[in-house]
């Protein structure tokens, strides 16, 4: 899939004037900012998970 995906990339950057080198660098960064959308999507779904739970009175916390 990551190779279709670059394909495009690859056509555009040298039409733009992006050395090709270039590619690498931009995939690589996209993949560290792509695992940083994922961990804060996944702790949002969870936060709203629990907070519903709660808020309808099905999870009972252990008293502090």
């Amino acid at each position: 899939m990551l190779f279709i995906a670059t394909l495009p990339l690859a056509f555009w950057s040298t039409v733009v004037g992006v050395p090709s080198e270039g590619i690498a660098v931009i995939l690589g960064v996209g993949r560290l900012l792509d695992m940083r959308r994922t961990i804060l999507n996944v702790t949002g779904d969870i936060t709203a998970a629990l907070w519903v739970t709660r808020i309808e009175g099905r999870l009972s916390l252990p008293p502090e």
